[in-house]
């Protein structure tokens, strides 16, 4: 008897981008929900779609996108959402609906982000030693308000991102 994992309970999930999520990444939303229905899918997908802009955030899809939609029997009722950075983490793939958005916007939110949480925790590890060091050294007041500047001129160096 196999033991069940974590693959067999954990749907796999995609999410479509493009610009203002409001007609393409929609429209392949949409698509790919209804192939996955019609073939009795619907547990093993989590299916969603974004925009690299927020431009539209909260609207409904292109109404022109949406009628094309129903008439072809798919109906097309998401919402417009900017991407966000835990959707590089919560989704197994993202499909840029072209390469403007794949390569100038995706992959530049997507590196921003990663770079983000590198600093985040580079300052968290900075912040641990300096303090384990204060405490071994019994460092004076004036030494640790040195060390600290040095430490706040050296991260204000890092280009804002």
């Amino acid at each position: 008897m196999a033991a069940s994992t974590e693959t067999d309970t954990k749907p796999f999930s995609v999410l479509f981008v493009c610009l203002g999520n409001i007609c393409r990444s929609p429209a392949a939303e949409g698509v790919f929900t209804d192939l996955v229905k019609k073939r009795g899918l619907d547990s093993k997908f989590k299916i969603d779609s974004a925009g690299t802009i927020n431009y539209h955030e909260g609207n409904p899809a292109d109404p022109r996108m949406r009628a094309s939609s129903k008439s072809r029997g798919i109906v097309i009722t998401s919402l417009s959402r900017p991407i966000r950075s835990s959707d590089f983490v919560d989704f197994d793939l993202s499909l840029a609906m072209d390469n403007q958005n794949r390569g100038g916007n995706l992959e530049t939110l997507c590196l921003r982000m990663l770079i983000r949480r590198f600093w985040i925790y580079l300052k968290m590890l900075v912040n641990h030693c300096l303090i384990a060091y204060w405490q071994r050294k019994k460092t004076s007041r004036k030494k640790e308000n040195e060390i600290k500047c040095q430490l706040v001129t050296s991260l204000a160096l890092v280009p804002s991102l």
